[in-house]
């Protein structure tokens, strides 16, 4: 067997030992269905709250932009959220940062915005986006401790000057 061997044979054995299929469970994972529970395993976990909010300004009509709150309702930043693959997107999950925090002279305390990318099953018109469980892991690995330094940085630090604002 070979190192590239690994994965066929392990979905094999899933398949022989517990007659599981991952396809069997894409009718229960439906996109919107998916983040409710996972933005809600981030409200129990670190008390921070998202709230889709169609005002704000998207890059692609994919784009979801979400507010972020803290527990006590204080603005947190701007989340938007890439889900689906399209043309001249690259493959794979990212963040990315548009901007910063940081305190104005004034007093202005500007808040972060950052973009969670993804290329999930995308719906058709008359199919909603049902996930793979793969797809699901990658959701909830985005919030898992490495994301959530990352967003945690982002969102609840207080930098005095816009030059020091970006990620650690």
């Amino acid at each position: 067997m070979e190192p590239w061997d690994v994965a066929y044979y392990s979905q094999l054995l899933k398949k022989k030992k517990y007659d599981l299929d991952p396809e069997m469970l894409r009718p229960y994972l439906e996109l919107g269905n998916v983040i409710k529970g996972v933005f809600g395993l981030a409200t129990r976990l670190y008390g921070i709250t998202f709230k889709e909010n169609k005002d704000i300004p998207v890059y692609h009509p994919d784009v979801k932009p979400y507010e972020v709150y803290d527990k006590d309702g204080s603005y947190l930043a701007v989340l938007y959220v890439d889900f689906h693959p399209r043309k001249g997107k690259r493959d794979g999950a990212w963040m990315t940062e548009f901007q910063g925090q940081w305190i104005e002279r004034d007093g202005t305390n500007v808040r972060p915005h950052a973009s969670l990318v993804m290329n999930f099953s995308k719906p058709t018109e008359d199919k909603p986006a049902l996930l793979r469980l793969g797809e699901v892991e990658t959701f909830c690995m985005s919030l898992d401790i490495r994301f959530m330094v990352y967003l945690l940085t982002l969102v609840l630090r207080v930098c005095q000057e816009q030059m020091f604002g970006g990620t650690l």
